[in-house]
């Protein structure tokens, strides 16, 4: 299995699978946003009843803080449990925290394959491709949101779909 990161990515070999995960400035920005949003909570209820008791102020501040941690620990292992294994045969689309769960979709089916980036992807280098497949009378359409140089990924299942299932790699 090949871990992409900001290294060049290696040749796909039958037997290896490109692992593609949400870009990280994802999950970071949530939990930042949570920790803004809990420390408001905490201002606004420090305001609203007007604790001025020490103990009642620490009591309050680690009950918040300690929701904040198991906060960003469901946002990282969310992240984490939500991946894309791309392979030169099929995409594997796994799922769930708890329940976990594993979709594979064949390449054989591939009709069309595009991307884009929104104006915070530009200048982070993130977006999402969307991968059209058909099956005879129906139809299914994978997003891969907000990945790493969508581009990259775009242009390799471009790649297949040009080359109608040959092995040759653009990576």
């Amino acid at each position: 299995m090949i871990m992409i990161g900001e290294s060049i990515m290696e040749n796909i070999e039958n037997s290896e699978r490109i692992v593609v995960r949400e870009a990280f400035i994802i999950p970071a920005f949530k939990v930042v946003l949570s920790q803004f949003l809990l420390g408001n909570i905490y201002f606004l209820l420090i305001t609203f009843y007007g604790l001025e008791s020490i103990i009642g102020n620490m009591i309050l501040f680690n009950a918040l803080e300690g929701l904040q941690i198991l906060l960003s620990v469901f946002i990282f292992l969310g992240w984490y449990h939500r991946s894309y294994e791309i392979s030169m045969e099929e995409i594997e689309v796994n799922s769930g925290l708890i329940l976990q769960k594993t979709s594979s979709y064949s390449l054989e089916h591939l009709e069309s394959v595009t991307f884009k980036k929104t104006f915070s992807g530009l200048m982070f280098n993130y977006g999402d491709v969307k991968v059209s497949l058909h099956y005879g009378t129906d139809s299914k359409i994978i997003h891969i949101k907000n990945v790493k140089d969508p581009a990259r990924y775009a242009k390799f299942l471009n790649q297949k779909l040009k080359n109608g299932g040959t092995k040759k790699s653009i990576f």
